[in-house]
């Protein structure tokens, strides 16, 4: 670990570019950073090692002016040898590279629009897990995800979900048990062939000595089959929503690559 902590900082000096520090310095005669300086910082973010320690692949994360966001594109650094090789392109966020087992696929979430031939008409920019082949080639969608449903309350729990009433009585909203069930419900109510759900405590109140505040449960249902996980999450409301959102989409990345899906 120590080795691969060294090789990561080594790697993140080397990727910074040589006028970077020139380009995001105050302007002259200044000492104080603005709010833009800030803002138009290009930020360089999770490295990924391949399972042969001879590539990283990384997120380089900057501002577009004229839209007023953030876009983030895939690079490749060759451990090896001085090398980088730029993998997307385009004003969409890229995001979450992961490789595959073997090293021979690296998969991201991306927001790209999805090829014509399954796009429908009432698509928004969603994000989809693709695959890449990081020597060549176009991305492919991994998912088309069909719809979200947003339930919070037990009532929509039973009625959308069809989660059973004694169910919940019995364990209780937040729980494997729950997770799964809606999952189940997600999976059949969209007709797909995947279903996953989180059910948790995201803050700020909520939360018991039992089940505290960032205990979350996710669950993803397919057909004969299921996979369902408890954590812990830390952080304020939002950051916890997202993290478990992120938890959640890399649970279907893994059981997609068969990849172990790891424990809480």
């Amino acid at each position: 670990m120590k080795n691969r902590a060294i090789l990561l900082c080594t790697l993140f000096l080397l990727l910074v570019p040589a006028g970077a520090a020139a380009e995001e310095k105050p302007a002259a005669g200044s000492n104080k950073w603005t709010a833009e300086d800030i803002l138009l910082v290009e930020q360089a973010l999770d490295f990924q090692v391949s399972p042969d320690g001879r590539w990283a692949v990384w997120v380089k994360s900057l501002m577009d002016k004229e839209k007023g966001t953030r876009i983030s594109n895939l690079f490749l650094s060759s451990l090896t040898e001085k090398k980088e090789i730029q993998l997307t392109r385009g004003s969409v966020s890229h995001s979450g590279p992961r490789w595959s087992p073997d090293g021979a696929l690296i998969s991201f979430l991306s927001t790209r629009p999805l090829p014509e031939t399954v796009k429908k008409k009432d698509d928004l920019e969603k994000s989809q897990l693709w695959l890449l082949n990081p020597s060549g080639g176009e991305p492919w969608h991994l998912t088309e995800f069909e719809r979200g449903v947003v339930a919070y309350s037990t009532d929509a729990k039973e009625e959308i979900l069809a989660v059973p009433p004694q169910l919940l009585r019995d364990v209780g909203a937040v729980s494997l048990e729950v997770a799964r069930a809606m999952a189940d419900g997600a999976r059949r109510l969209s007709g797909t062939s995947f279903g996953l759900a989180i059910t948790g405590i995201a803050g700020p109140t909520g939360g018991t000595p039992e089940k505290p505040v960032g205990l979350v449960c996710i669950a993803l249902a397919w057909e004969g089959g299921h996979v369902e996980r408890e954590y812990r999450l830390h952080g304020g409301r939002e950051l916890i929503k997202y993290r478990a959102a992120q938890m959640a989409l890399e649970m279907l990345r893994r059981h997609l690559l068969s990849v172990p899906i790891t424990e809480s």
